[in-house]
């Protein structure tokens, strides 16, 4: 009967495994970075869109100058119901104009009503 003797070393199945467990974990890892970083980038263009947009419409309202993401509508009255918690609702009736913001890639909707003075 032959003895095995303790050999130190490390056989070819072991490596691979280890290599196919190390790539898993890597592509895992890299994918959860791209998605992340997509994620960063997309949020970015649309803090800017917003800037632009909330940009044009205070604009608007310090010079009536309109541009062409802007539209105008003059309301003559509207009904707006104000609801303060524990309290009924109020409801207020005013005139003034309603200002929307489109931009041209339909990344950023705004809506704002402006009471006349």
């Amino acid at each position: 009967m032959k003895f095995i003797r303790n050999k130190k070393g490390v056989t070819l199945v072991e490596i691979i495994v280890s290599i196919a467990i190390l790539g898993i974990i890597l592509t895992s890892i890299t994918t959860l970075f791209s998605s992340t970083f997509t994620g960063v980038f997309s949020a970015g263009k649309k803090s800017k869109a917003i800037h632009k947009a909330q940009m044009e419409m205070e604009q608007y309202i310090a010079t009536s100058i309109q541009t062409s993401n802007i539209k105008v509508k003059n309301i003559s009255t509207s009904n707006y119901k104000i609801v303060f918690s524990g309290n009924p609702p109020i409801k207020i009736s005013m005139r003034g104009k309603e200002i929307q913001y489109h931009n041209e890639n339909n990344d950023v909707s705004l809506t704002l009503f402006v009471p006349d003075n």
